[in-house]
This record gives structure tokens, C-alpha cells and sequence, in this order.
């Protein structure tokens, strides 16, 4: 069986720490990942150091996948200038837990194929649930068919 692409996950705060206990609720535990946080008493060295560290104790042999709350905070400066510093590497910004969810479902494949399944979870995953439920009910769908 072949290693999974190894993940990091970062978040301001313990939003990764909790996306992830959430995602092995749901997939059962998890390999070859770790979760990096921020904290308001952690300098950009700080954090730096911590995805530099995580890094170092995954199997990237398959390449690495970062996975950041928002674009445009420390967590995706960082995640870029690991892009931009280290091989086979590849970060995606604004993780939320079906996105999470969809890359490590899919983490056995290639980076190609995980992009599509996160890109494509991310337009079916965020919605207005009322609209959708209105809509499935009008068109004469079942009242739970979300």
C-alpha cells in the first residue's frame, strides 16, 4: 500500500487542531500529517521553525500538501515561502472541514486529482442551505435530499 502525500495543517489559533479531530471522527485516524498552530506569542520565526520541524517528520517522498486557514494571513506567507523553498510542495489557503475532508480521502492520489477533488468540494460544500432545501422541495425532491 502506498504512503499517503504528507499534510500540514495550519491555523491561527486550534482551528486546525480541532478541523482534524473532527476529520478522524469521521475518516478514523490519520497518517503522515501534522497540525501546525499560531499563537498571538509566536513570532513569523516561530511558525516558521514549528511547518519547518513538521516537515521534517513526514514521509514527503510523495510530495507535501499545506493546507492554511486564509490567504493573505502569516499562515499563508509561511506556507508560500515553503512553496517557493522546497520541492514537491503545494499550498492551498481557506481550509474548511469538507475541504479537509476531500484531501485526506484522496491523499493516495496525485496532486493533480487532490486538487480537483478540493477545488470541486469547495463549490459544492459552501452553500445557503435554506435555498437548497426550498428548491429541492419545489422541484419536488425529497424534503431531506441535500
Amino acid at each position: 500500500m502506498a504512503i499517503d502525500m504528507a499534510l500540514i495543517v495550519m491555523s491561527h489559533g486550534d482551528f486546525a487542531k480541532g478541523a482534524m479531530q473532527s476529520a478522524e471522527l469521521i475518516l478514523g485516524a490519520q497518517e503522515n500529517y501534522k497540525v501546525v498552530t499560531l499563537t498571538p506569542s509566536q513570532g513569523r520565526a516561530d511558525i516558521l521553525e514549528a511547518m519547518r520541524k513538521a516537515s521534517s517528520e513526514l514521509d514527503t517522498s510523495r510530495g507535501l500538501i499545506l493546507m492554511v486557514d486564509f490567504k493573505g494571513g502569516t499562515t499563508s506567507s509561511i506556507a508560500g515561502e515553503i512553496v517557493l523553498t522546497q520541492d514537491d510542495t503545494y499550498a492551498f489557503c481557506g481550509f474548511s472541514l469538507p475541504i479537509l475532508l476531500e484531501c485526506l480521502a484522496n491523499r493516495e492520489e496525485e496532486i493533480d486529482v487532490i486538487e480537483a477533488c478540493i477545488f470541486e468540494r469547495h463549490k459544492t460544500s459552501f452553500c445557503n442551505l435554506g435555498d437548497l432545501l426550498k428548491s429541492e422541495y419545489s422541484e419536488g425532491g425529497d424534503e431531506d435530499g441535500y
